[in-house]
C-alpha cells in the first residue's frame, strides 16, 4: 500500500496520507510499521558465526519426534498381547496381512500360499479375527492408540 501511493503521489508518502488511505488511526498505522520493521528474511544471516541463517534454525517436517518412537513402541507391545490372544493361525493371518513383526504387508494370495488355503478364506479369517477385536476386552489396550 506505501509503495503504491508514493507512485501515486510521485514522492514517498507520509504516515497521515497512508493513515488516510486505509481509513486507519494513525497511530495504529505508526504501530504496524514499528511490527514490519522488525521482521527478518530466512535466508538473511544469523548473528552466530559462519553461514547459518535462519532458515537453518528452524525444526525440519521430515524429523521424527522422539516421543513418535515411544509411542510406536507401547503400540507394539499392545498388538503383541492382543495377538497373544488369538488362536495360532488368526496370530499369523494377521501378522503377515498387515506386516506385524517387522515383515511386508502380504496380499491374501501370498498367505493363503504360506497356509494352503484359498484367498476368500484368508479374507474371512482376517474379518473374523477384526470383528473380534474390535468387540473383545482385551482390545482395550489398543483404544488408547485410535482414540
Amino acid at each position: 500500500m506505501q509503495r503504491e501511493l508514493s507512485q501515486k503521489l510521485q514522492r514517498e508518502s507520509s504516515l497521515l496520507e497512508i493513515a488516510h488511505v486505509l481509513g486507519e488511526n494513525p497511530g495504529k498505522v505508526a504501530e504496524y510499521f514499528s511490527l514490519a520493521a522488525d521482521t527478518k528474511s530466512l535466508d538473511q544471516p544469523t548473528r552466530s558465526e559462519g553461514d547459518a541463517t535462519y532458515a537453518d534454525n528452524l525444526a525440519s517436517t521430515d524429523s521424527v519426534d522422539p516421543s513418535d518412537g515411544l509411542q510406536y513402541e507401547d503400540l507394539r507391545e499392545a498388538l503383541q498381547l492382543v495377538l497373544n490372544d488369538l488362536p495360532e493361525r488368526e496370530k499369523e493371518v494377521m501378522r503377515m496381512r498387515f506386516g506385524l513383526g517387522g515383515g511386508e504387508n502380504a496380499t491374501l494370495e501370498e498367505v493363503g500360499q504360506a497356509f494352503n488355503i484359498t484367498r476368500e478364506r484368508v479374507r474371512q479369517i482376517e474379518v473374523r479375527t477384526l470383528f473380534r477385536l474390535r468387540h473383545v476386552t482385551a482390545s482395550a489396550a489398543l483404544r488408547d492408540f485410535v482414540e
